[in-house]
């Protein structure tokens, strides 16, 4: 299940604790380091509650990562994305061009390419970055937008940039567990690199406190959410839980009838809303 933004508070508190690194400073940790946790945020929706997320946070002097998609880093919202980067965040690019280009990686090459420019000309240096998952978008050809940095090509053409999800195993050289909030529920994510080509043995979490025990057993984590999903009570949370268990029933219902599952495919985005 996802959480208040109280329980945040609450388990911010608790990791203030630890090493707390953003994503940027942890492929340049030693190897073997003392526990830590890296906390990154997919902001997909809802700049103000990325910002209410980064202040508490900040509170408790945690610098955390913000993978901002692309329609969200407009001249209206910079205001609110350079609150954030003073706050000691990082503000980066949450990149989904792979799918939104049907594929094709000569265009979504271009158009991660034009999306870095206006990150660096908002005043946002973009050193990693996230990939989107797009569960509801029918693909041929590629397995998720993770394939953008396994191309060999895009891979030399943005040789500066770290894909947290593609490149952390290989570039991160203490072991960790990647926990992340997706589908309203916290869970260990066995094979975050794969999983969109090979069956993942994910682990389940009953909630913060179980990260929590993770921190206190040793384990260095990344822990990954959504803050638009986060609500300001226990009914508005379950209020959310529900709407998006009915919504994703639904959508499993209606991808069975014939042509459906292409409708639903051209309306993949407004899936993040959700």
């Amino acid at each position: 299940m996802s959480v208040t933004f109280k329980d945040w508070d609450s388990f911010c508190k608790f990791a203030a604790g630890f090493a707390c690194y953003r994503v940027d400073q942890i492929s340049d940790l030693p190897d073997h380091t003392s526990n830590w946790i890296v906390i990154k945020h997919d902001i997909e929706a809802d700049v103000e509650k990325a910002l209410r997320v980064a202040r508490i946070e900040a509170q408790y002097g945690i610098m955390a990562t913000y993978y901002v998609q692309l329609d969200l880093m407009t001249n209206d919202n910079a205001s609110i994305w350079r609150e954030i980067q003073r706050l000691g965040h990082e503000v980066t690019y949450h990149y989904d061009v792979l799918d939104a280009c049907n594929g094709d990686l000569a265009r979504a090459s271009a158009q991660f390419a034009e999306a870095i420019a206006r990150f660096n000309n908002l005043g946002f240096e973009v050193r990693t970055v996230c990939p989107h998952g797009n569960p509801m978008l029918r693909r041929s050809g590629w397995s998720s937008n993770k394939d953008f940095f396994r191309s060999k090509d895009n891979r030399e053409v943005f040789s500066t940039i770290f894909d947290l999800v593609v490149d952390g195993k290989r570039k991160i050289r203490t072991p960790y567990h990647y926990i992340s909030d997706a589908g309203y529920s916290w869970k260990v994510v066995a094979d975050i690199e794969n999983n969109d080509r090979v069956g993942s043995n994910d682990r389940k979490l009953e909630g913060l406190s179980e990260i929590q025990r993770l921190l206190i057993d040793g384990n260095c984590l990344i822990v990954s959410s959504h803050p638009h999903r986060f609500s300001k009570s226990l009914a508005g949370l379950a209020i959310r839980v529900a709407l998006f268990r009915v919504a994703r029933v639904m959508a499993r219902i209606f991808a069975g009838i014939p042509g459906v599952r292409n409708l639903l495919s051209r309306l993949y985005k407004y899936s993040r809303f959700v």
